[in-house]
């Protein structure tokens, strides 16, 4: 994500506007059935975005994937040192977003998506050419993994992914392959778990535990096509599904075979970060 430092007299004007309609921009949140507003305890589900900056408000556009479709909505606006969830609970694997403070601070991404320039605004579906008002916004890729809630702070660093990633471990699709998918056994209140399948799409990072709690956890990759990364322990994972267990299971069951886990040994690191890369 990039700092910008041209403004363009619509986006002060918008930016104007929308600091005027903060009351309405939490009620509207309200009614999108999502929750602006300072952090919580009880977040245990969904995913939100975090206003970490030094900027006052910033401004969020997003789409995520709902009732079989995908929704695009903004102008979402978060004070300085708040989080809004914009949704209640994870429906897909990616949401996207855009943010701004629109006085030329953006955290972007790559994947190009229409949004009002001036006005709140919600459609369905892709649009396809921008309409009348609307302009491409460069909207970032949030992954979730298989995980039930997630937090991105936004930080004055802009968009750069690696200043976020402080804590906890983990894997990065730097290969030839498009995608690969993860299958992973960790550490957690007192027993392995293990679970699959995790996608990592091309030039993309996920993060598999936000904390390490073991000095070793254990993954096998694959493209599905071929390509393998591998080690030594031998568990059982879904060969066609999701899934999770915790403990070991033995002798796999029905619909499980063996795969050929890596141990990644984290020694006494908080963070740690494993490229994987085409031989």
């Amino acid at each position: 994500m990039r700092f910008l430092k041209i403004v363009s007299l619509a986006v002060m004007v918008m930016a104007a506007g929308l600091w005027m309609n903060a009351t309405s921009a939490e009620a509207q949140a309200t009614r999108d059935g999502a929750s602006a507003g300072a952090d919580s305890d009880e977040f245990t589900s969904g995913w939100r975005l975090c206003n970490r900056t030094e900027y006052p408000s910033l401004w969020i556009a997003y789409s995520y994937f709902e009732d079989d479709q995908w929704v695009t909505k903004g102008w979402r606006q978060i004070d300085n040192g708040e989080c809004s969830v914009f949704q209640d609970e994870i429906t897909n694997q990616y949401a996207y977003y855009y943010a701004s403070d629109f006085n030329g601070a953006e955290w972007t991404g790559d994947l190009d998506i229409c949004a009002h320039e001036t006005e709140k605004f919600e459609y369905f579906g892709e649009m396809g050419t921008c309409e009348e008002g609307y302009k491409v916004y460069p909207f970032y890729k949030f992954d979730f993994g298989d995980n039930d809630v997630a937090t991105r702070d936004l930080v004055s660093d802009g968009d750069d992914p690696e200043a976020e990633f402080t804590s906890g471990w983990r894997l990065c699709n730097k290969t030839d392959y498009p995608s690969v998918w993860v299958a992973y056994s960790y550490w957690e209140n007192e027993d392995w778990v293990t679970k699959g399948w995790r996608k990592i799409d091309n030039g993309e990072c996920s993060v598999f535990q936000d904390e390490i709690t073991n000095r070793y956890a254990y993954y096998y990759a694959s493209d599905f096509d071929g390509a393998e990364w591998t080690g030594d322990l031998d568990l059982c994972a879904h060969e066609t599904e999701k899934f999770e267990y915790s403990g070991e299971m033995g002798t796999c069951k029905e619909g499980y075979k063996t795969y050929p886990f890596y141990k990644f040994d984290f020694g006494d690191d908080d963070v740690a970060t494993r490229d994987l890369v085409s031989e």
